[in-house]
């Protein structure tokens, strides 16, 4: 699960950054003057945008601590079971 998480994030990310590529490659000097207002308006308004690598850390996160936090719980259970079923522990 976690190699599916990560495999569609990297896939995201690269094709994120492809496209700022592909900006890049088209941008001339005439553009981007043109474009400049509208963009240092953006830079300085305060309208969040989303933060994908931080997004994608969290998730990642996320998805660690369910699977740490889900084994965790899966070894507290059979603990229990065991001290429950066989009150010496297992051992004769």
């Amino acid at each position: 699960m976690l190699l599916l998480v990560t495999g569609g994030f990297s896939q995201l990310f690269l094709k994120v950054s492809q496209q700022d590529y592909q900006k890049g490659l088209s941008l001339t000097p005439e553009a981007y003057s043109q474009s400049y207002e509208r963009y240092r308006a953006q830079l300085l308004s305060k309208k969040m945008v989303v933060d994908y690598p931080a997004v994608g850390v969290f998730a990642v996160f996320l998805v660690l601590l369910g699977l740490v936090g889900g084994y965790e719980l899966a070894v507290f259970v059979i603990g229990l079971l065991i001290g429950k079923l066989w009150p010496s522990g297992g051992r004769r």
